[in-house]
C-alpha cells in the first residue's frame, strides 16, 4: 500500500513538473516588459540598414533576434548583436571590394550615444556588440554597472576616446574583449581611435581569463601599469597587437603569475632588440605572436623550451642568422611563422622532425640552397611558402607524397628545371604559385589531373610551354590565374571559357596572335584583366560591366575608342593603333577612373571637358598621339591627379591659372613636344610634391620663374630645352638639392653660369646608389635628354640620370670651377654659348662624367691633365675653341680617337691630330690599343703617362744614360770578382754546377 501511495506521488510530482516547464517555454512567461521596453530604447537610438532586428516585435523579446533569456525567469542575460559578416582575412581576400560592402551595410550603426536604457537589463551576463559602428562614441561609463557580466565584447565597435576606468568594476568578467581588428584599423574606413592612460583599473579584474587591447593606444601608459596585468593568475589569453608599445619595458620583473598563459600576442608594435628572456618562464604557451615589430639578432634559442607551442608567429621582424635546429624539439608545432625577416643559410633538414607541422611559411627572406628533399615526408603540411628567397635547384619528386598540401608558394627564386606533374595529385590543393623563378619545359593537363580544389594558379614569369589539347575540361573552377610570360598562344586556350568564377587573369607577353574570342563576354566574374605586350588584333570588345582593371597595351588593337565598363578603375589601351578621338562622355561612363593610358596610339581630336568628372583619377597619359586644342580649364578640380604626361601631341594655347589653383599631389608632370606658349603659371607652385617638370619643345617665353627654386624643393628633373625663355638663370634654382637634371637648353638665356649649380646634392653622388620607385602602378616616369650626342628616352634607368644640359644659349665668362664638384654627374653640355676662360683644371674630379661636351665657345688655354682621370667618359667634344698645346692621352682618352672632337682649335697638337708638337722627332710608330673605327681615335701606350713632351732630346739622353749604366754595372761586377777572393770562389763553384746541370 505505501508502496502504490509513493508511486502515485512520484508520478504526479512528474506530471508537474512537466507542466512546469510547458509554462516556462510557452506563452505564458515573457521577458518583464521594462526589459522589453528597454530593448525598444535601445533600438531606437540604432541605424538598422538590412533590418537585422526586424524580429524586435511583439511582446516576448525573448523571441527576438540576439535576445536570449533565462528558461526560469524570462530575464534577459544575453545581448549578442555581433555583426554576422565581419572582416574576415580569408573572406575578405577573396571578395574583395564586395564583402567589404557587405561587412559596411550590415553593421548597426549608432546615432548619439549608447541609451542608459540597458540598465533595467539587470541580471545580462554577456553583452556583444562587436564589429558594428558606433561612430566614435565613447564607451558608457554606464557599462560598469552591470556587476553580473562575465563577458563583454566591444571588439571592432568603432567606439572612441578614452577607455572608461569604471570597467575594473566588473568584478566577475571572465572574458573583456576592447581590441580592433588590425585588418579593420587598416581599412578605408576612417576608424576611431581608443586610448587608455593606464590599466590599473585592471587590477580588479581577478577572474579574468582573456583581455584583448588590440588596436587601443597604450604609448603613455605609466611604466609599472603594464604590470598589473601580469599579476593575474587564471589568465590564459592576452591580446595587445597594434598598441604603440615599443617604449614601455614589458615584464620588467619576472611575470610568475603567468604560467597558465596560453596565447601571447604582442604583433604590430614596434618593439626593438631580442625577444624579452621572461617569455620563457610561460611554460603554457600554445601560440606566441610577436609579428611585424622590429626585434632583432639571431632567433633565440630557448623558444623550443616551451614545449606546449602550437604556433609560432616571428612575421616581419629583422631576426638574422640561420633557422637553428633545435625548433626540431617542439614536437607540438602546427605553424612557423619566420617570413619577412633577413634569415639566411639553408632549410635546416631537422625541421622534418616536426611530424605534426601544418604551415612552414619562410617567405620573403635571404635562404639559399636547394630544398630538402625530407620536406617530402611531413605528411602533415598544409601550408608551405617558400617565395621570396634566394633558393634553387629542383622542386623535390618526394613533395608527390604530401597529399594534403592546400598552398604551394616558391615563387620569386632561382628554382630551374621542369616542374613535376606529381603536382597534379595534390587533390587539396586551393594554390599553387610558381611565378618568377627558371622553370622551363612543357605543362600539360597532367599537372592538374586531381586539382579539383584549385582556385589560385599563378605560372607566371617562367619559361613554360602551356600544351592543353583543345576540348581539355579542368577538374577545378580557377579564381585567379596567371601565366605571364609563358608560350601560350598563338590562340587563346579554350579551356579557359568553362572557369565561369574566374575574377583575374594575366596573359602579359604570352605569344598570343588572335583575336579575343567572343566566349570572353561569358567571363562575367572577370573584374582584372591583363593581355598585354601581345599580338593580339582587331577591336577591344565590349567587356563585361564588373570589369575593374584591363591592360591591353603593346598589341595591334584597332579601330575607334571603344566602350567601358562603368565601374573600370584602371585601363591601359597604350602602344596600339587606336583611331579617332576619345569618347566625349568618357568622365560620365567611367567617373571612378584611377589610371588611364591612352599613350602611343592614333587618337587626335580634342581632350574631353568630361575628364574633370573623374575626380578619382590619379594618372593620365595620352603622350604620343594626335591630340589638338587648348587644355580643358576645369583640371584644378582634379586634386588627386599625381602623373599628366601630355608629351608629342598637338597642344596648344596657354596653361591656364586655374590649372592648378588647388594644392595637388601631382608628382609627374610632361607638357613637352607641343605648341604651348606663354609663360608658365604661378599657380603651379602650389604642386609642392612636383618631382618632374617637363615644358621642353614648346614656345614658353618670359624669364625662367624663380618661384620654381623656392617652391618647388622635391624636384629632380627639370627640363626646359627649346623654348623662347631669355634673361639670366636664377640663383633660386640652386635651392633645388634633389635636382638630378637641369635641361634649359636652346633658349635665349644670358649671364653668367651661376657659381652655386656646382651645390645640387643629388649630382655630387652616383645615383646608382639611389633606390627608388618611380610612377605609379605600371607606369614608369620617362624623360628625354641629349646625352653623348644623341636623344634618348630613359624610363627604366631614369632614376640613374643625372645631367645638366645649357647648351645652345647666350652664356658668357667662365665655366665656374665649382661644377667640378658634381661628381655624380654623368652628362655636362656647355655647347654653343659664348663662354671664355679655361677648362676648369679640377675637371678629373667629375669621377662619372660619361659625356662632356664643350664645343662651340671661346675658351683658351691648354686642356687640363686631369681630364685623363675621367675614366668613364665615352663622349668628348672640345671642337671650335681656342685650345693650345698638347692633347693629354692616357685612360679613357686613348679610346677617342676621333680627332673631329678637337677640330677647330688651330694651337692644338698631338694624337690624334695629324699636327706635331714643337720638338717632336720623327714620327714614332705608335702603339695602338683597340680597333679603328670611324669617330674612335686609339691613343698611345709605352710614353709614360702620356702628356709630356715627347721630344727627340729626351729620348737621345735616355740612350745615353741606358750605355753608361751598362758601362758602370759591367765593370763594378768585375772589380770586385779581381778583389775579392771569396766571391771568386763563390762564382767558379756556381758556374761549375751550372755547366754539371746543363749535362
Amino acid at each position: 500500500m505505501l508502496k502504490s501511495i509513493l508511486l502515485v506521488f512520484i508520478v504526479v510530482c512528474f506530471v508537474k513538473t512537466i507542466q512546469f516547464g510547458l509554462s516556462v517555454n510557452g506563452s505564458s512567461l515573457h521577458c518583464p516588459q521594462n526589459e522589453r521596453s528597454a530593448l525598444l530604447d535601445f533600438k531606437g537610438g540604432l541605424i538598422d540598414q538590412t533590418n537585422r532586428l526586424s524580429s524586435w516585435v511583439g511582446q516576448d523579446c525573448c523571441k527576438w533576434e540576439g535576445v536570449i533569456c533565462d528558461n526560469f525567469t524570462g530575464h534577459v542575460v544575453r545581448l549578442n548583436l555581433r555583426n554576422p559578416f565581419p572582416l574576415d582575412w580569408d573572406r575578405y581576400y577573396d571578395s574583395g571590394r564586395n564583402y567589404d560592402k557587405t561587412y559596411s551595410e550590415a553593421c548597426l550603426i549608432a546615432v548619439g550615444e549608447v541609451n542608459p536604457s540597458l540598465l533595467e537589463l539587470r541580471h545580462l551576463n554577456s553583452l556583444d556588440l562587436s564589429w558594428n559602428n558606433f561612430s566614435g562614441i565613447v564607451i558608457p561609463k554606464f557599462f560598469g554597472l552591470f556587476l553580473e557580466l562575465s563577458y563583454l565584447n566591444l571588439s571592432s565597435a568603432q567606439f572612441g576616446g578614452i577607455v572608461p576606468h569604471h570597467l575594473g568594476n566588473l568584478s566577475t568578467l571572465r572574458s573583456l574583449d576592447l581590441g580592433t581588428d588590425h585588418l579593420l584599423s587598416t581599412s578605408s574606413y576612417n576608424i576611431p581611435s581608443l586610448v587608455a592612460n593606464n590599466l590599473h583599473w585592471t587590477s580588479t579584474l581577478f577572474s579574468l581569463r582573456l583581455l584583448d587591447m588590440s588596436g587601443i593606444d597604450l604609448s603613455n601608459i605609466p611604466f609599472d601599469s603594464f604590470q598589473t596585468i601580469t599579476s593575474f593568475p587564471s589568465l590564459l589569453e592576452l591580446h595587445f597587437s597594434d598598441c604603440s608599445l615599443g617604449k614601455i619595458p614589458l615584464f620588467h620583473s619576472n611575470p610568475k603569475n603567468l604560467t597558465s598563459l596560453t596565447i601571447l600576442d604582442l604583433s604590430h608594435n614596434f618593439f626593438q632588440g631580442p625577444i624579452p628572456s621572461a617569455i620563457r618562464n610561460m611554460t603554457s604557451l600554445k601560440v606566441i605572436q610577436l609579428s611585424d615589430n622590429q626585434f632583432s639578432s639571431n632567433l633565440t634559442n630557448w623558444l623550443h623550451q616551451l614545449k606546449s607551442l602550437n604556433i609560432i608567429d616571428l612575421s616581419y621582424n629583422s631576426f638574422e642568422g640561420e633557422i637553428p635546429t633545435s625548433f626540431s624539439a617542439l614536437q607540438s608545432l602546427e605553424e612557423l611563422h619566420l617570413d619577412y625577416n633577413q634569415l639566411s643559410g639553408h632549410i635546416p633538414t631537422s625541421l622534418t622532425k616536426l611530424s605534426a607541422l601544418q604551415v612552414l611559411d619562410l617567405r620573403n627572406n635571404f635562404l639559399s640552397g636547394p630544398i630538402p628533399t625530407s620536406l617530402g615526408t611531413m605528411s602533415a603540411l598544409t601550408e608551405l611558402a617558400l617565395d621570396s628567397n634566394q633558393l634553387s635547384g629542383d622542386i623535390p619528386l618526394s613533395f608527390g607524397k604530401l597529399s594534403n598540401m592546400k598552398m604551394l608558394s616558391l615563387a620569386f627564386n632561382q628554382f630551374s628545371g621542369t616542374v613535376p606533374d606529381c603536382l597534379g595529385q595534390f587533390s587539396q590543393l586551393t594554390e599553387l604559385n610558381l611565378g618568377s623563378n627558371q622553370f622551363q619545359g612543357v605543362v600539360s593537363g597532367l599537372h592538374f589531373a586531381r586539382l579539383s580544389k584549385l582556385k589560385y594558379l599563378d605560372l607566371g614569369m617562367n619559361s613554360l610551354s602551356i600544351k592543353i589539347q583543345s576540348g581539355w575540361v579542368p577538374p577545378f573552377q580557377l579564381k585567379s590565374v596567371s601565366l605571364e610570360s609563358c608560350v601560350v598562344g598563338p590562340q587563346f586556350p579554350d579551356w579557359l571559357q568553362t572557369q565561369m568564377d574566374l575574377d583575374t587573369l594575366n596573359m602579359s607577353s604570352a605569344g598570343i596572335s588572335d583575336s579575343i574570342p567572343n566566349w570572353f563576354h561569358n567571363l562575367t566574374a572577370l573584374v582584372q584583366l591583363d593581355l598585354s605586350r601581345n599580338q593580339i588584333y582587331g577591336k577591344v570588345p565590349n567587356f563585361t560591366r564588373n570589369m575593374v582593371e584591363l591592360y591591353l597595351s603593346s598589341n595591334r588593337f584597332e579601330g575607334s575608342f571603344p566602350q567601358l565598363p562603368s565601374g573600370l578603375l584602371d585601363l591601359d589601351l597604350s602602344n596600339n593603333t587606336i583611331c579617332g578621338p576619345i569618347r566625349a562622355d568618357i568622365g560620365y561612363t567611367v567617373p571612378d577612373l584611377r589610371f588611364l593610358d591612352l599613350s602611343e596610339n592614333s587618337i587626335n581630336g580634342t581632350i574631353p571637358k568630361s575628364l574633370c568628372k573623374m575626380f578619382s583619377l590619379s594618372l593620365l597619359d595620352f603622350s604620343k598621339n594626335h591630340l589638338s586644342g587648348d587644355l580643358p580649364r576645369c583640371w584644378g578640380g582634379l586634386v588627386n591627379l599625381e602623373v599628366i604626361d601630355l608629351t608629342s601631341n598637338n597642344l596648344s594655347g596657354t596653361i591656364h591659372a586655374s590649372f592648378f589653383h588647388a594644392p595637388m599631389n601631382l608628382r609627374t608632370l610632361h607638357l613637352g613636344k607641343n605648341n604651348f606658349h606663354g609663360e608658365l603659371p604661378l599657380s603651379l607652385k602650389n604642386c609642392t610634391s612636383l618631382s618632374i617638370l617637363d615644358v621642353g619643345d614648346n614656345k614658353f617665353s618670359g624669364v625662367i620663374p624663380t618661384w620654381i627654386g623656392k617652391s618647388l624643393f622635391s624636384l629632380r628633373f627639370l627640363r626646359l630645352n627649346s623654348n623662347k625663355y631669355n634673361g639670366n638663370l636664377s640663383r633660386n634654382l640652386c635651392h633645388l638639392k634633389k635636382l638630378q637634371v637641369l635641361d634649359t637648353a636652346g633658349n635665349n638665356l644670358s649671364g653668367n653660369i651661376p657659381h652655386c649649380f656646382g651645390s645640387f646634392n643629388a649630382m655630387q653622388f652616383n645615383q646608382t646608389d639611389f633606390v627608388g620607385v618611380w610612377g605609379i602602378g605600371i607606369y614608369k616616369d620617362k624623360l628625354s635628354q641629349v646625352i653623348k650626342g644623341r636623344e634618348l628616352e630613359y624610363k627604366e634607368s631614369l632614376r640613374f640620370v643625372t645631367n645638366m644640359d645649357l647648351s645652345n644659349n647666350n652664356f658668357v665668362g667662365h665655366i665656374p670651377e665649382q661644377l667640378t664638384n658634381l661628381s655624380g654627374l654623368i652628362g655636362l653640355n656647355l655647347s654653343r654659348n659664348h663662354l671664355t676662360g679655361c677648362v676648369p683644371m679640377k675637371i678629373g674630379q667629375m669621377k662619372s662624367l660619361e659625356s662632356l661636351d664643350l664645343s662651340n665657345n671661346r675658351l683658351s688655354g691648354t686642356i687640363p691633365k686631369s681630364i685623363k682621370e675621367l675614366t668613364t667618359l665615352s663622349y668628348l667634344n672640345l671642337s671650335n675653341n681656342n685650345l693650345s698645346g698638347r692633347i693629354p692621352l692616357g685612360n679613357q682618352l686613348q679610346t677617342l680617337y676621333d680627332a673631329s672632337i678637337y677640330d677647330g682649335n688651330s694651337e692644338l697638337c698631338g694624337l690624334p691630330l695629324k699636327k706635331k708638337c714643337i720638338r717632336d722627332e720623327a714620327p714614332r710608330t705608335p702603339t695602338y690599343v683597340g680597333r679603328r673605327a670611324k669617330g674612335k681615335q686609339t691613343g698611345l701606350t709605352g710614353d709614360g703617362d702620356g702628356d709630356g713632351d715627347g721630344d727627340g732630346f729626351i729620348t737621345i739622353w735616355f740612350y745615353i744614360g741606358m750605355s753608361w749604366g751598362y758601362v758602370a754595372g759591367f765593370w763594378g761586377f768585375c772589380g770586385v770578382l779581381l778583389f775579392k777572393k771569396s766571391w771568386r770562389k763563390a762564382y767558379s763553384v756556381f758556374v761549375n754546377d751550372m755547366v754539371d746541370s746543363l749535362f
